[in-house]
């Protein structure tokens, strides 16, 4: 039996040794091989894709923390983000983000899609990271956006959702204009990647032509999210199409 082939035989009766090997290779090889594994097709690469990738392993190796993710729709870039936590939380699982959107919906979606992840027998086998799923209700976080939830989805709560690893690692995925209390993205006392603040869509189409919406998207950022970084060198990372000069990309 060849080298290879014995430490092949190794990984397949340890695959937490595979995971750890796999993560050697950097994000793409194991957003790749993960995906292939996990989803039961290929990721389809394009050209776009290797500065995605690029970017995404900048960002985990600290040398970028204010990203603007400026591609066309249904270009992989929430799938990439998704992935990417699940990178993160392989090799660190007490990881802290959050994730915002103007769409519930969309964060319920990618919060699933997440956990299914996470909660994956191919990924607990290499990782072995028990995660739980709750919902958690969240404020808005003044009467402006108290009115606003009230008046397009006829509640007063927000429904944010957590994902947590039992090492006490963290995603909240919560909605523009909450309140986000008692929650921040990244570990304080870390000198390594610990987590970061995503923002995947800030504005809502259908109000990107108000200067009122847009004025309060941008207040939101400045006078909430960032306050929940635990320090300076916490990534930001903002996902979206191009809607209007004004939108979150022209900060």
């Amino acid at each position: 039996m060849t080298k290879d082939n014995k430490i092949i035989g190794y990984s397949i009766k340890h695959p937490e040794y595979l995971g750890q090997e796999l993560h050697k290779k950097g994000f793409r090889v194991w957003a790749l091989y993960m995906f292939r594994l996990i989803e039961g097709r290929t990721f389809i690469e394009e050209e776009l894709h290797k500065g995605l990738f690029e970017t995404f392993e900048a960002i985990y190796k600290q040398e970028e923390i204010r990203q603007n993710i400026n591609v066309p729709p249904r270009s992989g870039k929430t799938t990439l983000a998704r992935y990417f936590i699940a990178y993160c939380l392989a090799k660190n699982p007490r990881c802290q983000f959050i994730y915002t959107s103007y769409s519930q919906d969309l964060l319920s979606d990618i919060s699933r899609e997440l956990a299914g992840v996470l909660q994956h027998p191919i990924y607990q086998a290499m990782y072995q990271e028990k995660v739980e799923e709750e919902a958690v209700e969240e404020k808005p976080i003044d009467d402006f956006w108290r009115g606003y939830l009230k008046s397009t989805q006829g509640k007063a709560i927000y429904t944010s959702r957590k994902i947590i690893t039992a090492s006490g690692g963290v995603i909240l995925f919560t909605s523009i204009g909450s309140a986000i209390t008692g929650f921040g993205a990244g570990i304080r006392s870390s000198q390594s990647f610990s987590g970061c603040l995503f923002i995947d869509d800030a504005n809502k189409p259908a109000d990107v032509n108000s200067q009122l919406m847009r004025d309060k998207v941008q207040g939101y950022f400045v006078n909430t999210l960032i306050t929940r970084l635990s320090h300076s060198e916490v990534a930001i990372v903002n996902i979206q199409q191009r809607l209007h000069l004004e939108d979150m990309l022209s900060l």
